[in-house]
């Protein structure tokens, strides 16, 4: 991974180091292209009132003005934290823009802060107490939902409440040594080891890191916590990469979801095989629920490749073996290429798999 052609330091440069009982955290600020929503995150990060704090604010290569507000801000600040800032050289993407900065935290606990979302004060200070567990490895939380204007639109949102999104991920284990946790990135803290375990080539891999992380948190043993409270505004916007604004406007945008989450989710079935092999031992994967979560996401994958025939062909086999969530899929996705799929109020309705 590259590191960074910019970096400044401001704020307390004689950070003390960390005891056993407030160990050194770092307060970890991603951003790239919010510049109209990064003065409040930054707020939100040297508002914190943890100490020792190191907070490093960086920005993957944005083409706005983000990396200036972000540099004068830590500028003017006197407080008692470490400010760094820093921009990468080129544009990294999610998962290694996180685990760059990850890997250099000072910090034995990061706290991971998106540049769109707004942190409150005492957000560090309720994720510490965790760690004392030496089985947790990572900590999600709550979150109050705000919309792009900063109005509050619902208070202590729970992970939980994804109830599909957990059963997908949960039904690709098998087993894992604790109970598996939906992590929600926006509020997650995690130790700094998180971020070195093996991995492989991240070239091929661009779906959210915070599902990276947990299926190898999960793979190798470790702990979840869970923050019953809220520490952090959660923005619902169109800019984001993995929510559209809380809605789709039209059946082109629920296409683009489909095939993108495809696309990931054949990538999470290369991870997971990965660390079978890695670890020498399978025995946490699903490998039923693996191999069908495959072909299913193949085919809506190349679906758009596929002529006639050979679409209906697929569409009379799910029939056959009973599969109601592919079947409705395929129906309505017979005739047309992607995204523009006929009839489009059928796409609409039937937007899920």
């Amino acid at each position: 991974m590259d590191g960074q052609n910019t970096m400044s330091i401001y704020g307390n440069k004689n950070l003390p180091e960390g005891t056993p009982v407030r160990p050194l955290v770092t307060f970890a600020l991603f951003a790239y292209n919010q510049e109209k929503y990064i003065r409040e995150a930054v707020v939100g990060a040297l508002s914190q009132t943890y100490s020792p704090l190191e907070i490093i604010l960086s920005d993957d290569c944005s083409s706005d003005r983000t990396f200036e507000i972000m540099d004068e801000m830590a500028r003017a600040y006197d407080g008692p934290h470490l400010v760094r800032v820093v921009k990468t050289d080129r544009n990294l993407g999610g998962i290694k823009h996180y685990l760059l900065r990850g890997t250099q935290a000072m910090g034995e606990i990061v706290i991971e802060a998106d540049g769109d979302d707004i942190s409150k004060p005492d957000r560090c200070a309720a994720h510490v107490p965790f760690y004392e567990d030496p089985s947790v490895m990572a900590v999600t939380g709550a979150y109050d939902l705000i919309d792009e204007d900063g109005n509050i639109l619902m208070i202590g949102v729970k992970s939980s409440s994804f109830v599909e999104e957990f059963r997908r991920q949960r039904a690709l284990f098998k087993k894992t040594r604790f109970p598996y946790v939906l992590i929600h990135g926006a509020t997650t803290s995690y130790r700094k080891k998180a971020y070195s375990f093996p991995m492989p080539p991240l070239e091929e891999i661009d779906f959210p890191v915070d599902i990276f992380l947990s299926f190898l948190i999960h793979a190798n043993g470790y702990r979840v916590g869970i923050m019953p409270s809220s520490f952090v505004m959660y923005r619902m916007n169109t800019g984001s990469l993995t929510n559209f604004g809380g809605k789709f406007i039209n059946s082109q945008d629920v296409e683009i979801k489909n095939r993108r989450n495809a696309i990931w989710d054949i990538q999470k079935v290369g991870l997971l095989e990965w660390l079978a092999t890695e670890l020498g031992d399978d025995s946490f994967l699903n490998r039923d629920e693996l191999a069908k979560n495959k072909l299913r996401s193949e085919t809506i994958r190349d679906w758009t490749n596929y002529n006639l025939l050979t679409r209906f062909k697929s569409l009379v086999k799910s029939v056959i073996i009973g599969d109601r969530a592919m079947t409705k899929w395929k129906f309505v996705r017979l005739l047309g290429r992607f995204p523009l799929y006929q009839p489009k109020s059928f796409t609409f309705i039937f937007r899920g798999r």
